[in-house]
């Protein structure tokens, strides 16, 4: 009777699932996922720069894959083999990020000195400004902050959604100082 009861249990729960699931991603996760997910792919990025090590591309496609994946130690560290290979504003920045994301989003040491590379390969590098901003209000030097910042503010594209936050950001350091910020001029350009 208990094997009875337990193969009608079996036989509709399975039934649910077949009608109302998704089984196809149970049958996929059966196949070969070397090239079906994204993990897949990373297990095949870093195959390639084990063959390949001087493979510039291959380590910064490996570093971006580790960062989407929630991994920013490996991602770090593949950003950083990039940058022996050839050191780049673009490459500075990302593994600033990656460490900044491993920090949990403080911006350490380590992750200030590579955003300091970076803007000195390329002043205008977004990335830089923006997290030495944050490093700067951290440290309470309001004024630093503020400058990179607004620099940033006003070299961004009008429709870029990071423009928002910059206002934000401005206006809390002006408030902090007892200051009264002009919103409205650094809100031009936001509609």
């Amino acid at each position: 009777l208990a094997g009875a009861l337990a193969l009608f249990v079996l036989g509709i729960g399975g039934g649910a699932y077949w009608m109302l699931g998704e089984p196809a991603l149970a049958l996929r996760s059966l196949e070969d996922s070397k090239t079906r997910d994204l993990n897949g792919l990373i297990g095949l990025l870093a195959a390639r720069v084990r063959q390949t090590p001087d493979s510039l591309t291959g380590w910064t496609l490996l570093g971006r894959g580790y960062l989407t994946a929630g991994d920013p130690q490996d991602a770090a560290k593949a950003f950083a083999r990039a940058i022996a290979l050839h050191p780049s504003s673009a490459l500075y920045s990302a593994y600033g990020e990656a460490l900044v994301e491993e920090s949990s989003g403080a911006v350490n040491e380590e992750a200030q000195a590579a955003f300091k590379s970076a803007l000195a390969a390329d002043p205008k590098d977004a990335a830089a400004r923006y997290y030495l901003g944050l490093a700067a209000a951290a440290r309470g030097q309001s004024d630093e902050a503020r400058a990179l910042w607004q620099g940033l503010l006003a070299d961004l594209p009008a429709a870029s959604p990071l423009r928002p936050v910059l206002v934000d950001r401005i206006a809390m350091l002006a408030s902090r100082s007892g200051e009264t910020p002009d919103i409205a001029a650094m809100v031009e350009g936001l509609a």
